[in-house]
């Protein structure tokens, strides 16, 4: 095709919204056009884009940078520090996780192994090409929640865990919901399921080899599901969502209120 027929400027705007989508992230009209009539601030330090936003967020940034991101819709104005928005999350993770590659048949597998320094990368990026679909691991660690809120567009996470146990996750859903994320936590009792799944935005499947607790432990895969094994998966973890109790969203750890004498 003849790249004369495309302006430079509509072209990088065209980049810009598949990067935001790869990255599960959402944009509005206002924010393609800002994005296509503000011109970026000069760089000041030589580092790559998810440095600088890694290393610049949370600390005072120069006001043409931050107003420019802000204008862009990749940050939220913050009293405490700036923090990233669905589209700004989108772009750190596209930049920081490399391509995955296709097996023979041309399906994404992804190899996960504890001596290789980047498996967080690889599991971010797997976990966030699902977009806003459902993480299913009965084994899932409440330490993991915040890592899959802010690292994934995942809304739906369903697990195991006592009644007893489930104080960290309500305030994992209340940190949630103060935060404007669509993340949406239901457990079943213990042993309730076994196997670990992900269901894509796209109700594509994926078998998880091992819980993710043990990323930096144990070998793994993520491997896609073919059809018809899809479909049945497709159904078995919707019968147990709609099963699963609902973890409402705290923000504090309460004492319980003593009965009254």
């Amino acid at each position: 095709m003849d790249a004369a027929l495309i302006p430079d400027h509509l072209v990088r705007v065209l980049r810009y919204v598949d990067l935001i989508d790869r990255g599960g992230g959402v944009l509005s009209d206002h924010d393609i056009d800002a994005f296509a009539s503000s011109p970026p601030p000069s760089a000041t330090i030589s580092m790559s884009s998810t440095e600088y936003l890694r290393t610049r967020l949370g600390f005072m940034l120069d006001r043409g940078t931050a107003q420019y991101m802000q204008d862009v819709g990749w940050l939220n104005h913050s009293i405490t520090s700036p923090r990233l928005t669905s589209a700004g999350r989108a772009i750190v993770k596209v930049l920081a996780v490399p391509d995955a590659e296709p097996d023979q048949d041309g399906e994404s597998v992804t190899v996960l192994s504890p001596d290789d320094a980047l498996n967080l990368f690889s599991l971010t990026g797997a976990i966030a090409e699902a977009r806003s679909g459902m993480l299913a691991d009965p084994y899932f660690q409440d330490q993991l929640v915040p890592w899959l809120m802010s690292s994934t567009s995942i809304k739906r996470l369903l697990l195991c865990r006592k009644p007893k146990d489930r104080a960290l996750l309500e305030l994992g859903a209340g940190a949630a919901l103060q935060d404007g994320r669509d993340l949406e936590i239901r457990c079943l009792p213990p042993t309730a399921f076994h196997d670990r799944y992900l269901l894509a935005e796209d109700d594509s499947v994926s078998m998880i080899g091992a819980s993710l607790n043990g990323l930096h432990k144990y070998f793994t895969v993520i491997v896609p599901v073919p059809e018809p094994g899809a479909a049945a998966v497709r159904e078995y973890l919707e019968e147990k969502w709609e099963s699963a109790e609902v973890i409402e969203p705290k923000t504090s750890l309460s004492a319980p209120t003593e009965p009254t004498p």
